[in-house]
């Protein structure tokens, strides 16, 4: 009887790679192509914080295109939040926030 060999797969999704893309310039991400969709929810979200709706939703609308089916609805989540944010639409914040599992933002966030 042959004996079976172990095969280590590794497949990283785009969510899993965004913990090490934080550290990244913008122009970095921009530029990244085995993980986009990571790069592009990043550069999402710190539109997001600059309070620039525009472009924080086109760069979601990229990341959510280049995601595989299983990770859209989790940036599509994480969207609707930075949306909330860059939009200053503090109800809908807290919502999509505690959708996305964390901990809603105070009253005097």
């Amino acid at each position: 009887m042959a004996k079976q060999r172990q095969i280590k797969i590794e497949q990283r999704s785009a969510l899993a790679a965004m913990q090490q893309l934080e550290t990244r310039s913008d122009e970095e991400l921009a530029g990244e192509q085995k993980y986009r969709a990571a790069a592009q929810a990043i550069l999402g979200a710190r539109a997001a914080e600059k309070y620039d709706a525009a472009r924080a939703r086109e760069h979601f609308r990229k990341a959510i295109a280049a995601a595989r089916p299983q990770e859209r609805m989790q940036l599509r989540r994480m969207a609707d939040a930075s949306l909330a944010l860059a939009e200053r639409r503090p109800d809908d914040l807290k919502q999509a926030v505690e959708r996305l599992g964390q901990a809603p933002p105070s009253n005097r966030q």
